[in-house]
């Protein structure tokens, strides 16, 4: 059995490292030391998230979302579970609430 990683993932993989590592690695200590984030700093977080392609993962592209695969998406989170800055990449299409 191959458990390499889907060549075609790796973009994606890409852009949730670097994402990772400029957004959430930064403030990481200050966010285990609090406990939580501020509001203003989630949705900036989203955001930029969003900015970038990390949004509505599972909503088809034909409907404005990335149309990946479960797999593509738990490997996404992986990705992001090695920061303890927990962040939910949201859901749909439509602009965010703010």
């Amino acid at each position: 059995m191959d458990f390499s990683i889907p060549t075609d993932y790796e973009p994606i993989l890409d852009v949730v490292r670097e994402y990772r590592r400029r957004e959430l690695d930064p403030i990481e200590k200050d966010f285990l030391l609090a406990g939580e984030l501020d509001k203003e700093t989630k949705l900036g977080l989203l955001a930029k998230a969003r900015d970038v392609g990390l949004w509505a993962l599972e909503v088809p592209e034909e409907e404005g979302g990335a149309g990946l695969s479960l797999m593509a998406i738990a490997m996404i989170y992986a990705e992001l579970a090695q920061s303890a800055v927990p962040v939910h990449l949201g859901g749909s299409p439509e602009p965010m609430l703010r």
